[in-house]
């Protein structure tokens, strides 16, 4: 609650959780959440994907968009990864953050 009155980003990200986690699974239809953090243009496309948050409130992380295709590509092309990620909402950054 505190941190939402003082940093509005973050009220708007309790609220996109709150409603995702609140529509449950429509059907067939399965989801996967992908958390960049700082989103940035450019080519880099190395990431780390992670259920906890790699960052703190005043410790941004890059990621590139690039990072972030690359990581919903390779969900939706390796079963594996699919499997590993599914129904989950991890955190995508450059991989030089690791």
């Amino acid at each position: 609650m505190v941190l939402g009155a003082l940093l509005p980003p973050q009220a708007d990200n309790v609220e996109a959780a709150r409603i995702v986690a609140a529509s449950g699974r429509c059907g067939a239809t399965e989801r996967l959440i992908v958390r960049p953090d700082d989103l940035l243009e450019g080519n880099s496309s190395d990431y780390v994907a992670s259920e906890l948050l790699l960052n703190g409130i005043f410790d941004a992380k890059e990621t590139h968009i690039a990072a972030v295709g690359a990581f919903i590509g390779d969900a939706l092309t390796d079963e594996k990864m699919w499997e590993a990620w599914r129904g989950k909402a991890p955190m995508v950054v450059d991989a030089r953050f690791a």
